[in-house]
């Protein structure tokens, strides 16, 4: 099965266990088969079957974690 990806950029994780929170709490949202989170590059990598899950949902489960989310790098974000 060939799924399609979606990557969203988070700010504020500094270690493993923060990558393990947010990719147990994206694993949980309906249509997303899998998550790969990178504290390193700040970003989590989306795997999903079907329908791209929305930014805006996906954002509210990171801020809620207290990181903060954009669909765009977080350098670039900074430079702007």
């Amino acid at each position: 099965m060939k799924y399609k990806k979606k990557t969203i950029y988070i700010d504020g994780m500094h270690c493993i266990s923060c990558e393990t929170m947010i990719s147990d709490e994206l694993n949980n949202v309906d249509g997303i088969a899998a998550v790969n989170v990178c504290s390193k590059k700040c970003q989590a990598e989306i795997k999903y079957e079907k329908n791209e899950p929305e930014f805006e949902n996906l954002k509210k489960i990171v801020e809620k974690l207290g990181y903060s989310a954009s669909p765009e790098p977080i350098e670039n974000k900074k430079k702007n």
